[in-house]
């Protein structure tokens, strides 16, 4: 917007005012470029540091891989305060209490049994348990849901478009 600014008023004769237009945009874009560097490294941080990881068996030991390495038919340990990574059927459950609200929008943990399912995104509240995993990946019931997020366009809202017009009827006075 400045440096448009600043060709107008070299055009319309302002030489003085366009120089110090000029002269403000480059610390502006300066910083406006580090600080998109620094958020990029930022968030590159915390998604490596987010990582959903899980326990399976693997050569009959139980290891802690990367949620993004387990396969269907891979068994994992579903512990109290870890996201389920993956959706499946429980092979062993001891007391296990499930919060699906963060799909479901059930507001109590839900009580599950040896044959029952268990669904990616969800948190066991109490107990443990074993679960062969089914579904990995956006196939997931939780990333049918990110998939729909995903290829939703955004509209803007009412007053984001009267605001959008009351700024270019202003910026053309």
């Amino acid at each position: 917007m400045l440096l448009v600014l600043g060709i107008l008023y070299w055009i319309i004769g302002s030489r003085s005012d366009a120089i110090i237009l000029f002269i403000a945009y480059v610390p502006i874009t300066a910083v406006d470029v580090g600080l998109n560097i620094h958020s990029g490294k930022i968030l590159k941080s915390l998604r490596e540091n987010l990582s959903i990881f899980a326990k399976t068996y693997r050569d009959g030991k139980i290891v802690e891989i990367p949620a993004t390495k387990l396969v269907p038919d891979d068994v994992i340990v579903l512990e109290e305060g870890i996201i389920i990574p993956a959706d499946g059927i429980l092979l062993e459950a001891n007391h296990l209490l499930i919060n699906e609200s963060s799909l479901t929008g059930e507001s109590a943990p839900i009580d599950k049994s040896i044959g029952g399912g268990f669904l990616a995104g969800t948190i066991p509240y109490m107990g443990t348990g074993l679960g062969k995993i089914r579904i990995t990946g956006t196939e997931t019931e939780f990333g049918k849901i990110g998939k729909l997020i995903r290829n939703t366009k955004e509209s803007k809202s009412p007053l984001r478009k009267k605001i959008d017009l009351m700024v270019r009827i202003i910026f053309l006075i």
